[in-house]
């Protein structure tokens, strides 16, 4: 059973569209220009540093500014821990510096160290925070209570040291701070996610596990206790860690329901714990290129010297309207001063040891600059292989190729496994709706399936697009009053009661905004609409509840190409709202797109737009609310400048 169930009455089949509401921006945005000394920045890595899919998207959607109360803290570019406060009367802000955190250096031949975080911050309280500089080190400050110039009380400073049973082949490891909550009195528990990096023995194993096709990135999840009051040291000491997940993905979202003493965890995949088998099902991401026949692991080889390797195809490929991307399987030993890839507008050339495709002429044109390429030694370290990537730009977009070269060579194209995952969507999406065109002509009605607005300009590739996969996982943390666990952190008997069922994918389109009160909640895609569910009350279930509709959200949402953030608000103070952040890191964009809830069965909905990134303010790097007084007010944390957003919530 479904723990998303929609309640149709809730929904509005008759809904227009959004109708334009004007707001103002010198009523409603308040600019600060920030000082060169408390900028943040997007850097993070060397250009030259391989990312997986996961990670960059985890750091595109990284929120580098944490809320909590009436203050912010981010941390800039020169590793200084900032924070935020607003005037009551102006809304002017108040930046200071309360802590530098010590600075890592990495040495830009070391290729062993693993790619720095992003720095990131959670709140306990109003005046407790714990930093991550992104190098794997964790800081807990004391924050001043006043608003004078005194600076953060360092209460201590920990490191993220795998243990070895965990099999990573790094023993610090850096990671991002998910959330910060108060399980009990003077207990906090911190959830943190880094990604696993195996070792060479892990990798190689012949087990269970390692027999099963399995995704070529995985991250761990943490759960770290801190017991308050600190034991004063000046030491680094070691995280104390009392429970330990692992995914394909990194965590959208997590968070600790008081009422069920449980966490979830949100993301586009299941986690799981290592004492128990993996999902079987890896995510497939579109952004993941695998061939047409992977390499074949240890188990599979018939002969059982372990020595032996399996023999790959020669390269897979797929392309998109503007792009071609070609695989090539290669020893993991090989090292990249071997791999020679050259382009020209008609041709590739890619040279190695075991690969040679010297100036072959292309089906079709490209763009050389635009052009690149990227090897990834982890592909397959079971089987001994890592993956050359190579990502054609085509000169003449929307032209499909039939082939890669310009004589034919028998490679088919291979079809990545989320667009049959789409196709199947799409099929069941368009059957629903015939079901119920059907049903409401039964009924006497006129059902079209697709609202007005969407009825000339509705397209279902780039509707389906829209979103991103959602998975929950509960773990339990019913503790006793001498601080143990109950469960033993394993997963809640109410959940794991469903079986398969835990694996249930939604289309998630929105997250709670950042300092907003109020029950979790979650904005699902329900076709074209936005489904907001909210978590029951009850201690006993698992399910959802549907509390309100944003029609047409996942249509409109569909046009937004440069989204970064998307945020709603729960409460019914006034009707509420989804905001759809751009990235504006480009001279255009930067908008923020308010879409308002209609009442009951209201045609037209209420859309603003505001101006908050973008040109001189650079980028959208952080958002969250924060309440100033009896006003709630939207902070935008900006690449040079501060927006504060009034009378929008």
């Amino acid at each position: 059973m479904s723990s998303f169930v929609t309640d149709r009455t809730l929904l509005n089949p008759k809904f227009e569209g959004y109708r334009l509401h004007a707001l103002t921006q010198e009523s409603h945005i308040l600019r600060t220009r920030l000082p060169s000394d408390h900028k943040p920045t997007q850097a993070a890595v060397s250009g030259r540093t391989f990312l997986s899919f996961q990670e960059v998207q985890s750091r595109i959607n990284h929120n580098h500014l944490a809320v909590r109360d009436d203050r912010a803290v981010y941390v800039d570019a020169e590793s200084n821990v900032v924070l935020v406060e607003l005037d009551p009367s102006t809304l002017k802000p108040n930046l200071r510096t309360i802590y530098s955190l010590p600075q890592t250096i990495q040495t830009t031949s070391s290729s062993d160290q693993p790619p720095r975080e992003y720095p990131s911050v959670a709140f306990s309280s109003n005046t407790t925070c714990f930093v991550s500089d992104g190098h794997g080190y964790l800081y807990i400050l004391h924050l001043p209570s006043d608003g004078g110039s005194s600076e953060a009380e360092l209460l201590g400073s920990y490191e993220l040291s795998v243990p070895e049973q965990y099999n990573s082949s790094i023993q610090t490891s850096p990671f991002k701070i998910h959330s910060a909550s108060e399980v009990m009195p003077n207990t906090i528990i911190c959830i943190l996610s880094s990604r696993f990096r195996p070792t060479v023995d892990e990798s190689m194993s012949t087990s269970t596990t390692s027999a099963r096709t399995k995704t070529q990135v995985e991250f761990d999840v943490w759960a770290v206790r801190f017991t308050f009051p600190l034991t004063p040291s000046d030491d680094v000491r070691p995280l104390d860690i009392i429970w330990h997940r692992r995914g394909e993905d990194v965590p959208i979202l997590a968070s600790y329901d008081a009422s069920r003493q449980a966490f979830f965890l949100l993301g586009s995949c299941t986690y799981h714990a290592l004492s128990t088998d993996a999902p079987s099902e890896p995510a497939n991401r579109p952004s993941e290129l695998t061939t047409t026949h992977p390499p074949p692991t240890s188990t599979d080889v018939a002969m059982p010297d372990s020595t032996q390797k399996p023999t790959p195809p020669p390269y897979s490929w797929t392309q998109t309207e503007d792009t071609v991307s070609l695989a090539f399987p290669l020893p993991t030993s090989m090292p990249t001063s071997s791999i020679k890839v050259a382009f020209s507008p008609r041709s590739l050339s890619v040279l190695a040891p075991s690969l040679r495709y010297p100036a072959k002429t292309l089906w079709g044109p490209i763009n050389p600059t635009q052009s690149l390429w990227t090897f990834d030694r982890e592909a397959d370290t079971r089987g001994g292989w890592g993956l050359l990537t190579v990502h054609l730009d085509k000169r003449d977009v929307g032209t499909r190729w039939p082939q890669v070269f310009e004589k034919e060579d028998g490679v088919q194209e291979s079809l990545d496994p989320s667009e049959v995952a789409g196709i199947l969507e799409a099929m069941e999406k368009f059957t629903s709706v015939v079901e119920e065109n059907q049903k409401s002509q039964a009924e006497g009605g006129l059902g079209t399936g697709v609202p007005s607005l969407a009825r000339d300009e509705y397209d279902e590739e780039v509707d389906e697009s829209v979103g991103r996969e959602g998975r929950v996982t509960w773990v339990d943390a019913r503790v006793t009053a001498d601080g143990e666990a109950e469960g033993a952190y394993e997963e809640p008997e109410w959940w794991a009661v469903r079986g398969k069922d835990r694996d249930e994918i939604v289309g998630l389109l929105s997250t709670p905004l950042p300092g907003t009160e109020g029950p979790a909640s979650l904005v699902i895609k329900e076709h074209l609409d936005g489904v907001l569910f909210t978590l029951a009350s009850s201690t006993a279930e698992w399910k959802w509840t549907h509390t309100a509709t944003f029609p047409a959200l996942s249509f409109v949402l569909a046009s937004k190409r440069d989204t970064r953030f998307t945020y709603h608000t729960t409460a019914d103070t006034q009707k509420r709202l989804v905001m759809a952040f751009e990235s504006g890191s480009q001279t255009f964009g930067g908008n923020v797109y308010l879409y308002r809830e209609p009442r009951g069965k209201e045609k037209w909905g209420e859309q603003s737009v505001l101006k908050v990134g973008g040109g001189e303010a650079g980028g959208v790097l952080g958002v969250g609310a924060v309440r100033v007084g009896e006003r709630n007010v939207v902070m935008c944390l900006c690449e040079g400048e501060l927006a504060v957003l009034k009378d929008v919530l």
